[in-house]
């Protein structure tokens, strides 16, 4: 089976396969947050294309980022409440055991 890609996907591909160094860096800056205008400066061969993959790419590893930190928040709020349990499961067995 045969995919086929968009414009978009096909040029970014092929600037992929023929530049695989300068891709390398182009993806680095764009998942490391750099801004357009200076990836843009260093690269001015991206196309049109290019560039709205890039700033959708940008878009998603914000919103990944945004996404982990709240994970982590809620992975430490869940912690918190295993202690809490943990401690009132052992307080709870302790004047039963002492009783013995």
């Amino acid at each position: 089976m045969t995919m086929s890609y968009p414009p978009a996907i096909r040029d970014f591909m092929g600037c992929r396969i023929e530049t695989i160094p300068e891709t390398h860096e182009v993806l680095n800056r764009v998942r490391r947050g750099d801004p357009m205008p200076s990836i843009l400066l260093d690269h001015p061969q991206l196309t049109q294309a290019q560039i709205g993959l890039a700033r959708h790419l940008q878009d998603q590893e914000r919103e990944l980022n945004r996404l982990y930190s709240k994970l982590q928040d809620m992975e430490r709020l869940k912690m918190q409440v295993e202690r809490d349990l943990a401690t009132s499961l052992l307080r709870a067995v302790q004047p039963s055991t002492a009783s013995r």
